[in-house]
């Protein structure tokens, strides 16, 4: 099936500004986007709490405003959906946790509030894999959503599930949220846009998180089908007279006063580490191409650190064992991959130098790594407190850097590959191209640039390692995929980030759902 009713092309600034008008009611838009998701639903699984009936009622309720001249939001009478981990109240908040799912909230998350006084209406919930942490959105209390693009693969996680109903048209708005990746990823392998704003700019209040992750690391963050909804829906969730999370946090300035031509951009093709299969690749060379034509300065760089800022990632992730985790899992269901991922923060202190020694020895670099990077299942107190003092330590290099460099912007591949064939574990490694940025707490968009070639796919060849064996996976069958471009800037220059996405990104839905 194919998006055929127009509504779903428009913008939801263009739905906001017709609303207001009356050029079209809350009710027929609300209506339409409704009648989208009960066709999708069946093949991709995206929303997943539905609260039609309310929002309809809500839908009317807008429309009588608008009649009677009352002042409205910047998103009056908008449709929206909101990822699962978000509270919307009076429904169930699980985060794929089957003890979870009969509990409902009392009350909206921060974010979450702030788009309904912008006057959005909440059509519901959006999927995510088990405690937000794969990127695959599966779990055992919902189950599996598949890609629009290609129903055989995943749609990316945690925000898979908003991702997903995006691109087939489902919604012109979503909120999700980024902690290594969860809005980006998913934004890539679903051909839609991004954004994760600054670390610190949002406050994650009404959205869960587990002790192991920092609060200005994971960031809400808007998705959609538009780069200009993205900032819209970044203005409705700033609330810049009440700094939430971080008092040095600047006001937000407007990307239509950024001037383009007074930009440096730096670029990269991939992180040597973990290579990135040519279409990506390509998608760089084709956003840098495009920015030259527009008169930006782009040059070649080499990424910053991004192999020590993983390896401190995945120690502080692993800090406490994730013995936070396993306390919310009890009485659940547990997903296969959530055990893979438990087994290894259990993995005694003794045993991980020779099992990462074996693991080179026998061709499996990158898990070999991985054991090398993970120090003991529970450190002290006085060695978190040092990594926590290195993670402050390398923020501050890399603004220092991007000075020396005279950066305002980067250009890098999302991920090393395009949508992955469902239940591949290793696939999660591909986190990694994002989860550097959200450790250093800067922000960072996801803009749909191209797609798959037939000659690109399947030339990959890969070597004993499972993360190379994963990429070829993904690799095979790929062609006419999506490819995203990640977008990078400093600290509080989220308008620069925005501004080069809109310039980047080219909006369509998925073209078989």
């Amino acid at each position: 099936m194919s998006v055929a009713d127009p509504i779903m092309s428009l913008s939801a600034t263009a739905l906001a500004k017709k609303i207001a008008t009356g050029e079209l009611s809350s009710k027929e838009v609300v209506e339409a986007f409704i009648r989208r998701n009960e066709e999708v639903h069946p093949q991709i699984n995206g929303l997943i709490v539905q609260r039609f009936d309310a929002a309809r009622q809500e839908a009317e309720q807008a429309d009588e405003q608008v009649k009677q001249g009352t002042e409205i939001g910047p998103l009056h009478g908008v449709p929206v959906t909101i990822k699962e981990t978000f509270d919307v109240a009076g429904t169930p908040t699980t985060f794929g946790l089957n003890q979870l799912a009969h509990r409902k909230a009392k009350s909206d998350a921060i974010t979450v509030a702030r788009l309904r006084r912008a006057g959005a209406v909440v059509l519901g919930k959006t999927n995510v894999p088990q405690l937000g942490l794969f990127a695959e959105s599966d779990n055992p209390v919902y189950g599996r959503t598949n890609n629009p693009w290609d129903l055989e693969r995943g749609a990316g996680g945690s925000t898979g599930g908003e991702a997903a109903v995006i691109s087939a048209g489902g919604s012109p708005l979503g909120l999700g949220s980024d902690a290594a990746g969860s809005v980006r990823f998913p934004a890539h392998v679903c051909g839609i846009c991004g954004l994760k704003p600054t670390g610190g700019r949002l406050s994650m209040k009404g959205h869960w998180l587990s002790v192991n992750w920092p609060a200005d690391w994971a960031q809400p963050g808007p998705m959609a089908l538009h780069v200009e909804d993205l900032t819209l829906g970044l203005k409705v969730l700033i609330d810049d007279r009440r700094p939430e999370v971080d008092e040095t946090a600047s006001p937000f300035i407007d990307p239509a006063e950024v001037e383009l031509s007074n930009l440096r951009v730096g670029y990269y093709e991939q992180v040597d580490a973990l290579p990135a299969l040519p279409a990506l690749k390509r998608g760089v060379v084709e956003a840098r191409q495009r920015l030259q034509e527009l008169g930006v300065d782009v040059v070649p760089i080499q990424p910053f650190e991004a192999e020590k800022i993983w390896k401190l990632f995945t120690q502080v992730f692993y800090a406490e064992g994730l013995g936070d985790l396993r306390k919310f899992l009890k009485g659940s269901q547990v997903d296969w991959r959530t055990k893979n991922m438990m087994r290894l923060a259990r993995i005694p202190r003794g045993l991980r130098p020779p099992i990462s020694a074996v693991a080179k020895v026998i061709g499996e670099k990158t898990m070999g790594e991985t054991m090398a990077n993970l120090r003991k299942p529970v450190i002290s107190s006085s060695v978190y407190c040092r990594l926590l003092a290195e993670v402050q330590r390398l923020r501050f290099r890399f603004q220092a850097w991007m000075r020396e460099q005279s950066l305002n912007a980067i250009l890098a591949p999302p991920a090393p590959i395009p949508a992955f064939p469902h239940g591949d574990f290793y696939a999660n490694s591909a986190l990694m191209y994002n989860g550097i940025y959200n450790l250093l707490g800067v922000p960072a968009g996801v803009a749909h640039v191209t797609r798959v070639q037939m000659a690109e796919q399947g030339s990959y060849q890969p070597g004993r390692d499972v993360f190379d064996r994963s990429r070829a996976r993904s690799d095979h069958g790929s062609e006419g995929l999506p490819i995203g471009v990640q977008v990078i800037s400093s600290r509080w220059q989220d308008h620069v980030v925005l501004a080069l996405l809109q310039q980047l990104h080219q909006p369509t839905h998925a073209p078989n759902c």
